[in-house]
């Protein structure tokens, strides 16, 4: 399918880059389709023993907490997996002895050009979470079964259920 993007202009420029195409589509429908722009992130799934550490984080877009796990942006010269690193000991508090690649997915495509990296962290040594200042965050340990409930009942970041089963698949959850 030839869509064909007359033009781009950028929308908005802060924390997130708000891009708006001017598009046509094979039927010659032409319009305005407005997306965020390039994120490029990771998000870690760690496990300890039977548990996983989750954090609990205040996202002002729904207006209260929800679980998620840990991740953010890829700072530049960074490798996926050292950006993984890091979010794990900034938002959760441990480093990990190892961590398992899980896949890579889009984020939200509709409305969104990100790209999030998933590990799994395992072999975690516990140390002192260092969020960011504009960042509320809680770690919490959850064990298996009570996340398998929580996905059917809290709502928590999408990516979190996938990169458990994935986890789970690939030997790293016994369960």
């Amino acid at each position: 399918m030839a869509v064909k993007t007359l033009g781009t202009e950028l929308g908005y420029n802060g924390f997130l880059k708000i891009r708006v195409d001017r598009i046509e589509l094979p039927n010659g429908l032409t319009f305005n389709y407005d997306y965020v722009d390039k994120i490029v992130a990771v998000l870690v799934l760690p496990i300890l023993d039977d548990e996983i550490v989750m954090i609990k984080q205040y996202r002002h877009a729904v207006k209260r907490e929800v679980y998620d796990l840990p991740g953010g942006g890829v700072h530049e010269g960074e490798t996926f997996e050292d950006a993984g690193r890091r979010e794990l000991m900034e938002e959760a508090g441990y480093t990990a002895g190892h961590m398992h690649r899980l896949g890579t997915f889009h984020r939200v495509p509709g409305c969104m050009d990100s790209v999030v990296h998933v590990f799994a962290a395992t072999e975690l040594t516990p140390g002192i979470a260092q969020p960011e200042s504009s960042e509320i965050i809680t770690p919490v340990c959850i064990p298996f079964a009570e996340f398998e409930r929580m996905i059917e009942t809290d709502p928590m970041e999408a990516t979190a259920p996938l990169a458990y089963f994935l986890a789970q698949r690939k030997g790293l959850i016994q369960g």
